[in-house]
C-alpha cells in the first residue's frame, strides 16, 4: 500500500505536480522542480493552473503548455503559452503548477493520494466504527491519523497488514486488530 503526492495541498481543488524554481533561458523557459511522486506527468500536461500555494483554492490560468523536457534529476523546463521571454517568466518563481483534481493521474492497485482518505469512516473487521481518519503523516512511515468519537488520537501505519482493506467506494477502510494498537 502506498500513499502519493507528499506536498499536495488537502483542501486544494488542484493537485499539485510541481514548484517552479526560476526562469531558465531568455526565451521564457520555467524551470520546475517535480513534487509529483509520477514526475512523468509534468512532459504529458497540455494545460496547467498557477497556485500561490499548494492550499490554494484560487489559480491563475489555464496556461497552455507549448513544450516541456526533462531537466535533470526532478528539474523539468517547461514552456507555457504567453510567457515568451524572461522578463515575463520572473513573476512566476516560486509558484505551484497544478491540475484540477479530477484531472489528477489514475493510480495502480492499493495506491491512494493522500488527501483523499481524509475523512474516512474506520472500521475493524467485524464492521464496528472505531472513528474516522482526521489526518495523515508522511514520513518514512505512512501514518494515517485516526480520532475515535470521544476524540481520542491513534496513530495506525498505513501498511496492508494492518489495513487490510481500502474501499473508496464507501470512504471506508478496515483497520485489523492488534493488540494496544487503538487502546485495547
Amino acid at each position: 500500500m502506498e500513499l502519493l503526492s507528499k506536498s499536495e495541498g488537502k483542501n486544494s481543488p488542484y493537485h499539485t505536480l510541481g514548484k517552479i524554481i526560476s526562469p531558465h533561458s531568455l526565451q521564457g523557459a520555467l524551470k520546475v522542480h517535480s513534487l509529483s511522486d509520477l514526475p512523468e506527468r509534468l512532459l504529458e500536461l497540455d494545460e496547467v493552473f498557477l497556485l500561490t500555494d499548494p492550499d490554494a483554492e484560487q489559480a491563475k490560468g489555464p496556461f497552455y503548455v507549448e513544450d516541456a523536457q526533462h531537466f535533470k534529476g526532478k528539474q523539468y523546463l517547461i514552456w507555457l503559452e504567453g510567457i515568451e521571454d524572461r522578463t515575463a517568466a520572473d513573476p512566476l518563481a516560486k509558484l505551484f503548477i497544478a491540475v484540477p483534481a479530477e484531472d489528477a493521474p489514475e493510480l495502480p492497485e492499493d495506491t491512494f493520494y493522500a488527501r483523499d482518505l481524509i475523512g474516512f469512516e474506520v472500521i475493524n473487521p467485524d464492521g464496528t466504527s472505531l472513528g474516522h481518519v482526521s489526518q495523515l503523516i508522511q514520513s518514512h512511515q505512512d501514518l494515517l491519523v485516526i480520532t475515535t468519537a470521544d476524540g481520542t488520537e491513534h496513530w495506525v501505519p498505513f501498511v496492508k497488514e494492518l489495513v487490510p482493506d481500502v474501499d473508496v467506494a464507501q470512504r471506508r477502510l478496515t483497520v485489523a486488530p492488534l493488540e494496544g494498537l487503538l487502546g485495547s
